[in-house]
């Protein structure tokens, strides 16, 4: 692009007080317009500021003469000019432009605008039925505005109805989900229930049997509510009392064999000392001799869970596993209840009895359920 000339201009020192037409007319004829106006603004300036000079210049003069000079008799400055300016202004909008009342404010009645816009709605209904050329612009608007909103409106109803619908679905499989736990939690307590009454069954069978192999004697079932400490059931609890006809000295039996005897009854309760505690004494007899001995419990051979009995002649001859049970002559346990079988036999040191041990048939660690002969043994006064 080719390179713009700059313009030149000199600068003019102009006496405006000796300037004379001559100089003027050569200025004008030489210099360019802007120059001329430049020039023109210059001096006006220029002649301003001289004549506000010498005001200035009178004023300090009469100050000097005159110490008592009002301040309305001094020239205004430009700023006081422009603040009485700015004055005079407020002063007109204050006069002529003042705010209405309030009350001078008319308000427009809402029901005056519900009432014209029910005219003007019925007034289009009635056109749009009288003629399809005014339903036609409706129909168009309705088509590109209200048909693109409805559709919108009806995304976010059905997807706010998806979001209820979920909620309920969840709010539903939970409640299902609470139910079936409480349905499962019914059927594992009545499956257990299922499993403690079949397993009572059994050892209620178990004592059937007993009661079949005794069938003499009346009985009734018991269950153990509490035992003295350790694992063995030398002493123990059951729940029936003097209220159920369970009375002391009544005998206990168990999977086909003798436990012990009633030694204390209350309305609701019983003790039981069974054949293994060291302070129980029976007296029996082998079963395929009928020779008698003396049954006693020992706390150092119970930890073997085994018996001791004594007292037997050393001229009987002892069967190896054989029988050992109740005998008549007892006080307190009727007879022939089985107590155990042999399980070893010695004679004594004085050569005149023997004595061994016998295995029990009831078991002393496992015990829940005992049956008691209510039948107590008769003894002559």
């Amino acid at each position: 692009m080719p390179e713009k000339k700059k313009k030149t201009t000199s600068k003019i020192n102009i006496d405006h007080r000796i300037a004379s037409d001559t100089l003027r007319n050569n200025i004008v004829r030489n210099a360019d317009s802007k120059m001329v106006g430049y020039i023109k603004r210059t001096a006006k300036r220029k002649a301003e500021e001289h004549i506000a000079s010498e005001r200035f210049s009178e004023y300090a003069d009469r100050s000097k003469n005159r110490k008592k000079l009002k301040d309305a008799d001094a020239p205004l400055t430009i700023q006081e000019k422009s603040i009485n300016s700015v004055r005079k202004i407020i002063s007109y909008v204050k006069v002529h432009k003042a705010p209405r009342d309030e009350r001078s404010v008319r308000h427009v009645n809402p029901k005056v605008i519900l009432g014209i816009l029910c005219a003007l709605c019925l007034a289009l209904i009635l056109l749009s039925a009288v003629s399809d050329k005014v339903r036609a612009p409706f129909r168009y608007v309705a088509s590109v505005v209200a048909v693109p909103a409805q559709k919108g409106i009806n995304s976010i109803g059905l997807w706010i109805s998806d979001l209820i619908q979920q909620g309920k679905t969840i709010e539903e499989l939970e409640m299902e989900n609470a139910e079936l736990r409480s349905q499962v939690d019914d059927l594992t307590l009545q499956l257990l229930k299922g499993e403690n009454d079949r397993n009572e069954l059994y050892r209620l069978r178990e004592q059937m049997g007993l009661s079949d192999k005794y069938g003499d004697y009346e009985m009734t079932a018991a269950h153990i509510i509490a035992k003295n400490p350790g694992k063995w059931f030398n002493t123990f609890t059951i729940d029936k009392g003097t209220r159920d006809g369970i009375c002391k000295d009544m005998n206990v039996v168990a999977s086909g064999g003798l436990v012990g005897i009633i030694t204390d009854s209350g309305p609701d309760y019983s003790t039981v000392r069974s054949i293994i505690d060291d302070e129980s004494s029976v007296s029996a007899k082998f079963r395929d001799t009928s020779e008698l001995c003396m049954v006693n419990g020992s706390l150092t051979l119970m930890e073997d869970n085994l018996l001791e009995f004594t007292d037997v002649s050393a001229e009987v001859e002892i069967s190896p596993s054989g029988a050992v049970v109740t005998s008549h002559v007892s006080s307190k346990y009727l007879p022939d209840i089985l107590i155990g079988y042999v399980a070893d036999f010695k004679k004594d040191g004085n050569d005149l009895t023997q004595s061994g041990h016998i295995y029990p048939v009831v078991d002393f660690t496992n015990l829940e359920e005992v049956m008691i002969i209510t039948t107590l043994k008769e003894t002559s006064d």
